[in-house]
């Protein structure tokens, strides 16, 4: 239509312009505004917010800066939409000054902020740990005659549930309740991860039975969260019964699900029902990931099945999950326990080759082990590479040594030695 040199309205364009913003398609609509102003034809404040906050999303920064004050010289006076956009901007770009200092300018020119306008300044005070300053922008609102919503009292209450200000929590749960404003999964969700953190289940359990009184139907993250509690408790029968709840609700299980539940039953030595969750993942076509593979893993060494261990590290490598250091460390700690320590060794060339850099407790599964057998020479040897990589040893390198070279050659000076680099 620019082509044949009409003059297209405005509301012709502006649904062009706010799709391309928000598919993030920021670079068309620039070059789309730049054609229009080049025909003199005018934007006007609706189409500067938006793009505005397009250029926000896509963290084109300066670009909004920039338009904002293009707009202001062409005589446009910004309303509470572009305001808001550019408050939430700011936010995210985590400049709370620049975003406070545009809410001290929307009352000097004597535009109302709304309730848009206040939740990003909200969340942004309460990542960054202001909860104290972010219920004086709470109360602010409240004073203003601006209502808070569910999101609202989302963000204040998790961010209570965080710093255990248990309290405050369920004073802010009342305020909603007697506001007429409901609850939803993420509101119950972070009082369940709160419970859980400071271990307690049964208080996260009471809280899961109370959403299904109100018609409010926990998710997967929500099992998810109380299953990580109950498997720390070793209640993985409780555990199992939630993922029973999951499967018959039409919820898919996600890779956590699957983590937690793989690891709970490892740790309570229930190692066959882990793998079987396992081969049930292959079956549905669920790849695991290097979590899930080194839960499986120590599992399984734990319980002298070396065999399979090594069986599933073949699978890793087949698989191209990527082998990480914690899957090393724990299958060269098994290993090693079984006085296999030539083979160790060979996963620790493998390891090198594959560009996993050893840290302090590979150094002190080898060294430990390289003394209790005998090998002093090469647990010293070991020391030494330690120390070239810059890794300082530990009281565990300390007594590991200790321990296994009283009755070598290594005198009291190199134990010493050590100490003085550990700082100990």
């Amino acid at each position: 239509m620019l082509k044949m040199g009409e003059s297209p309205e405005r509301r012709t364009f502006a649904p062009v312009i706010g799709n391309l913003a928000k598919t993030g398609r920021m670079d068309e609509a620039m070059q789309f505004i730049s054609h229009l102003l080049k025909r003199g034809i005018p934007l006007d404040v609706m189409t500067y917010s938006i793009l505005i906050d397009g250029l926000f999303k896509t963290e084109r920064i300066d670009e909004a800066i920039a338009l904002y004050h293009y707009m202001l010289t062409e005589g446009y006076q910004p309303d509470v939409f572009v305001y808001s956009c550019l408050i939430a901007g700011f936010c995210k770009a985590r400049q709370l000054e620049q975003a406070n200092a545009l809410l001290r300018e929307m009352s000097m020119v004597g535009i109302k902020p709304n309730l848009v306008t206040y939740v990003p300044i909200l969340d942004s005070l309460c990542k960054e740990g202001f909860l104290d300053r972010a219920m004086e922008v709470y109360e602010e609102m409240n004073d203003k005659g601006i209502f808070p919503d569910t999101i609202t009292f989302n963000i204040l209450i998790n961010r209570f549930c965080i710093e255990d200000r248990w309290q405050e929590a369920k004073d802010m749960l009342n305020n909603m309740w007697n506001l007429g404003i409901r609850p939803d999964v993420v509101t119950f969700n972070s009082i369940i991860h709160g419970c859980c953190k400071r271990g307690r289940v049964n208080d996260a359990l009471d809280v899961m039975s109370f959403m299904f009184e109100v018609g409010e139907l926990p998710d997967v993250y929500t099992c998810n969260i109380v299953m990580d509690g109950l498997s720390k408790e070793g209640r993985m029968n409780e555990a199992m019964q939630l993922v029973t709840y999951l499967l018959k609700s039409g919820n898919c299980l996600d890779f956590l699900t699957y983590g937690i539940l793989i690891s709970g039953l490892c740790k309570s030595n229930r190692v066959d029902e882990a793998a079987s969750i396992y081969n049930y993942m292959l079956c549905i076509g669920c790849e695991p990931n290097v979590v899930i593979y080194t839960c499986l893993i120590d599992g399984l060494c734990k319980t002298g099945n070396i065999n399979d261990a090594k069986v599933l590290v073949n699978e890793m490598i087949l698989r191209e999950t990527k082998i990480d250091l914690v899957t090393c460390n724990v299958f060269i700690d098994a290993l090693c326990k079984q006085g296999l320590l030539d083979e160790a060794w060979k996963i620790y060339e493998e390891m090198l080759g594959k560009g996993i850099c050893p840290d302090v407790f590979t150094f002190n599964i080898f060294i430990r082990n390289f003394c209790r057998h005998g090998r002093h020479e090469d647990a010293k040897a070991l020391i030494s590479e330690m120390l070239d990589r810059g890794i300082k040893p530990n009281t565990a390198t300390i007594s590991g040594l200790a321990s296994g070279l009283h009755k070598s050659a290594v005198t009291d000076h190199t134990i010493d030695s050590l100490r003085g680099v550990a700082g100990m």
